[in-house]
């Protein structure tokens, strides 16, 4: 038991005071250190370590290694291993998570989460990557895979493609020759619209990019497509352009009021708690003055006031599979190339209801 005095106001330790041990100087263990410890070589241990395939090892002595690297805490030079076995460990998802017009965080938060509980078993890192470098890492062969997240056009794809580096896309837009994971985005705009439709709404508008490349071009063409299909009139005053999302949020109150909206759906459940506190703060209020739905099912959702009706787009299940579908593609290049649409639906929330008027 170590004694402790008070010395002039400061404490100092008796001479039985025992310091710990100074954790930097210790020398790390090495591949030669498991390998003496198992009695075999430091080519078995390498292979078992990494796992090489079609090596002639035994399973107890596999056992054996693993255990007793455990055991003596060995960590596996990254960069050696990298080199041995031409793979850098590491999967990037390639984005563009700066965009403005996309108000998305906490969505492509999910999107991480979910590819992250696929990779924190294994010993792969997660890169993210910005969409304009994306050309660069698969020329440079930077990663051993790559998760695209909803592309704009065919030339974001191919030089993956060209490069034959492991790819999966999310959020396709377009048919593609390579692995996608994706949600029915026609139909999730169309549940809204008609979730609308039910309770009585005729006047419906829809926040949302009026054209584009991505799939959020597709949920605005649906838009179009199913007020046609129900006899209803487009409303085109909340539809956006590129440069333009702050101004038709600032007019939002106005639009609403001029053409005689009873009930908005919006592109992400982001930009729907937006417009709702926009038209708060102009005395407009969901549900009771317009309906306002979004789409993700995003954890936004569930906070918003009032609490977001929306269409739920099961994210951490998608990017969780197409992590999985990865990993899988890195392992095996001929693996045949796999196309996962996922379901949607209509969760009821507070911020929509029939129409104040009975329109």
């Amino acid at each position: 038991m170590s004694n402790v005095s008070d010395a002039g106001g400061g404490y100092v330790a008796t001479p039985d005071y025992k310091a710990p041990p100074d954790v930097r100087s210790a020398k790390p263990v090495t591949i030669a250190d498991v390998a003496e410890k198992c009695g075999c070589s430091i080519t078995t241990v390498s292979q078992v370590i990494n796992r090489v395939s079609g090596a002639r090892i035994s399973k107890a002595l596999r056992k054996r290694v693993e255990n007793i690297a455990q055991e003596l805490n060995y960590q596996p030079n990254r960069m050696g291993r990298a080199l041995a076995s031409r793979r850098t460990m590491i999967v990037a998802l390639v984005t563009d998570f700066q965009r403005a017009v996309f108000p998305i965080e906490v969505a492509q938060l999910e999107i991480i989460s979910g590819i992250q509980a696929v990779l924190r078993p294994t010993e792969y890192d997660l890169a993210l990557i910005h969409r304009h470098k994306g050309a660069a890492i698969a020329r440079s062969r930077g990663v051993d895979g790559v998760i695209l997240l909803s592309p704009e056009s065919m030339e974001e794809v191919q030089p993956f493609i060209d490069s034959n580096t492991a790819l999966v896309v999310l959020e396709a837009a377009v048919p593609m020759p390579v692995a996608t994971v994706g949600i029915d985005e026609a139909q999730a705009v169309r549940l809204a619209i008609e979730h609308l439709i039910g309770l009585g709404h005729r006047r419906i508008g829809y926040f949302g990019i009026e054209s584009s490349p991505s799939c959020m071009g597709i949920r605005s063409r649906s838009y179009h497509e199913t007020m046609a299909a129900h006899g209803l009139e487009v409303v085109q005053s909340l539809l956006f352009h590129l440069d333009d999302l702050e101004e038709k949020l600032e007019s939002c109150p106005e639009a609403v009021r001029r053409d005689s909206i009873t009930g908005i759906v919006c592109m992400t459940d982001g930009l729907a708690v937006k417009v709702m506190n926009r038209l708060r703060r102009e005395g407009i209020l969901a549900p009771r003055d317009v309906s306002v739905v979004g789409i993700d099912g995003s954890v936004t959702s569930q906070i918003s006031i009032p609490p977001l009706t929306t269409i739920y787009n099961p994210l951490l299940e998608r990017s969780s599979r197409a992590a999985e579908m990865l990993l899988g593609r890195i392992e095996d290049p001929r693996r045949p190339v796999e196309h996962i649409t996922f379901g949607v639906s209509l969760i009821r929330r507070e911020s929509s209801g029939p129409p104040a008027s009975g329109d």
